[in-house]
């Protein structure tokens, strides 16, 4: 009787231990898929807001917005940096965190991106553009991304 009580515990024993290894060696794989989606979003927030501040400081190409020319319309950059910048960053902190308040910055986000765009694409649309490639590729992203909000939003709110 002895004998088989030590083996049952040599077996329980590798049991545990192969459990730990493998868990271990997987531990990525078993990241929630939320979470890796709300890190993806959170870095793409943080590289929006950053690409904001600096975007505006040198309004997009066209020199320091502290040397612009008179009669130069700033209202998009100073946007940008008042609003834009620090909505992303929020934003992107409570994907970080996974906290419950990043469901309405995440749609506060989205509406801003989304406005900011629209408003990109009918400048260009009425006054044209000289560099249009570097003009409608931003505002895809910043679309891409406010969709890319919305559902994960949709999908995972009840789990915050």
């Amino acid at each position: 009787m002895s004998l088989d009580l030590i083996t049952q515990e040599n077996q329980i024993s590798n049991i545990n231990i192969e459990k730990i290894t493998i868990s271990s060696e997987t531990i990525d794989d078993n990241t929630p898929k939320y979470m890796k989606q709300a890190k993806i979003l959170s870095i793409s927030l943080y590289l929006t807001g950053i690409f904001a501040i600096v975007g505006a400081l040198y309004r997009w190409g066209d020199g320091p917005i502290f040397n612009a020319p008179a009669g130069t319309d700033l209202q998009l950059y100073i946007t940008d940096m008042l609003i834009t910048a620090p909505a992303t960053i929020i934003s992107g902190i409570g994907f970080q965190k996974l906290k419950k308040w990043v469901v309405i910055s995440g749609i506060f986000t989205s509406g801003i991106l989304i406005y900011g765009s629209a408003l990109v694409y009918v400048d260009v649309i009425l006054n044209g553009a000289p560099y249009l490639l570097k003009l409608i590729i931003p505002p895809i992203f910043g679309i891409s991304l406010s969709i890319a909000i919305m559902i994960w939003v949709k999908k995972y709110y009840t789990l915050l």
